[in-house]
C-alpha cells in the first residue's frame, strides 16, 4: 500500500498487518460422551475445553452444580463428575474465567439434556 501524497509529489511505501485478536478465550462441553439422556443417580462426566489456563463453573439449567464450581483445568480441561439428583429436562451450561486478565470470561451456550430414572431402578 502506498502511502499519502505529501504535497510535493511523493509518497511513501509502508506496510498493514491484519489479524485476529489473539486474546480471545474459548470454551466447549463435551457431555456424557455425546449423550444427551442422563440417568438419574449416575456419575455423568462433564468435560469443558479451553484454550488458556483458568476455572471452570458449571451448571445445570443456571445453577451452579455442587462440587464443580471454580475447576481449575488441566491440560486445558475441566471436568465435572455428576450424579443427577432431580428428574426431568434441563440445560448443561459453563462459564469459563481465565487466569490472564488479558483474556474475558466466557461463557457455552447452555445443551439440553434429560434426565431419566435408572434403568433397573426401583420406584
Amino acid at each position: 500500500i502506498t502511502g499519502g501524497d505529501y504535497g510535493n509529489g511523493t509518497s511513501e511505501a509502508y506496510t498493514l498487518i491484519a489479524s485476529t485478536d489473539p486474546n480471545i478465550a474459548t470454551i466447549s462441553l463435551s457431555i456424557n460422551g455425546g449423550n444427551a439422556n442422563l440417568q438419574f443417580g449416575s456419575t455423568i462426566n462433564i468435560i469443558a475445553t479451553t484454550n488458556v489456563a483458568g476455572k471452570v463453573t458449571f451448571r445445570f439449567t443456571g445453577r451452579p452444580i455442587k462440587k464443580c464450581v471454580q475447576k481449575s483445568t488441566s491440560s486445558l480441561q475441566a471436568t465435572c463428575a455428576w450424579k443427577p439428583s432431580i428428574r426431568g429436562s434441563g440445560q448443561i451450561s459453563a462459564s469459563f474465567n481465565p487466569t490472564s486478565n488479558l483474556y474475558t470470561n466466557v461463557s457455552t451456550i447452555p445443551a439440553n439434556v434429560v434426565v431419566a430414572r435408572r434403568t433397573g431402578a426401583r420406584s
